[in-house]
């Protein structure tokens, strides 16, 4: 498996920071992963009064991007790199999504003592359409074994009693999908007037409403989006032409390194291809993934294993989410 990498840990220090990182406005979507972060922020990055990281997912305070060698931001310059990001000029509040930030350890309290203006929208999905999405997702990747099939990959996780964050990311999924824990983190440190969970089906349903309830809890104008249209971003995909798709990742490889010596230049060449040029570049490579079949077995199954969160879950949020018909009640 190609996700043998450094474990996430859960303490709250941040070994590129001990101080504020900026104490300008900012929103964070925080996620989760495959949960409409995509479409959200792109919704969000038009505003008039944000101003939207060049990269969607800069994971500064993620703790594996904190711990990966090499580091993804330049030795000694890491906060400065974080902050170069956004470059909208005239806008009041700063914005960055980084999906994984939800599920992350400690998280919460390594942006609380670093951003003491952060608000953090957290998106909530169906638990089983969230799996099916990030299992493609992660075939996308080539971050599970050749063949593995979706019901293996869940039966897997389920039948893992090591701790959740011992396991490789990708075998983390299921217990990601276990909300309440997470969101009682964020809630407890930061409070409940800087967290705003939201439900993705919500979102897809009545996009305007939700996008007004998301602007005041910003304390942004809302009218913006009166006329504005709400188009689904980051559908599953898989790579349909494997070669190009090779060459083009070796070629951005090879320059990456061959920028090594002059750390602040490879920065800004990264966030370029990965903030602006490689969206535009992915659908040559990529096509509508295949369909993942999940039997009424399987589906029941997690269903009945995702169904204590749901009282947890309407406590902290103080609303019903949108899945709990479909799930016994416990």
């Amino acid at each position: 498996m190609n996700d043998s990498g450094p474990r996430l840990y859960a303490g709250g220090e941040h070994p590129w920071t001990r101080g504020t990182v900026t104490d300008e406005e900012m929103l964070i979507i925080g996620g989760g992963y495959r949960c409409g972060t995509t479409s959200l922020f792109s919704y969000l990055a038009g505003h008039p009064e944000i101003s939207p990281s060049l990269i969607k997912e800069p994971g500064f305070f993620f703790s594996l991007r904190l711990h990966q060698n090499p580091s993804p931001y330049p030795p000694g310059h890491e906060v400065w790199a974080y902050r170069s990001m956004f470059r909208k000029r005239g806008a009041r509040v700063l914005m960055e999504g980084t999906s994984n930030y939800l599920n992350d350890p400690g998280c919460a309290a390594r942006i609380a003592r670093a951003l003491p203006r952060a608000k953090v929208v957290l998106l909530l999905r169906e638990p089983v359409a969230r799996l099916v999405s990030w299992y493609k997702f992660l075939r996308l990747q080539n971050q599970l074994p050749p063949g593995m099939a979706f019901e293996e990959w869940i039966r897997s996780q389920l039948a893992d009693t090591q701790p959740t964050v011992e396991r490789p990311y990708a075998m983390q999924a299921v217990d990601h999908c276990r909300y309440a824990p997470y969101v009682a983190e964020f809630l407890s440190v930061l409070g409940a007037d800087r967290v705003l969970p939201v439900w993705f089906d919500d979102l897809k349903r009545a996009p305007q409403a939700v996008m007004e309830r998301i602007c005041r809890f910003a304390g942004i104008r809302a009218d913006y989006y009166a006329d504005f249209t709400f188009p689904a971003q980051n559908e599953s995909m898989k790579i349909v032409r494997p070669r190009l798709f090779g060459a083009y990742r070796k070629l951005h490889r090879a320059l990456t390194r061959a920028l090594s010596p002059w750390p602040r230049l490879q920065h800004e060449f990264k966030v370029q291809l990965f903030g602006v040029l490689e969206p535009k570049l992915l659908p040559l490579f990529t096509g509508p993934a295949d369909p993942v079949d999940v039997s009424p077995a399987l589906r029941q199954l997690l269903q009945h294993h995702f169904s204590s969160d749901i009282a947890p879950l309407r406590e902290l949020t103080g609303s019903e989410a949108p899945w709990q018909a479909s799930y016994p009640a416990r």
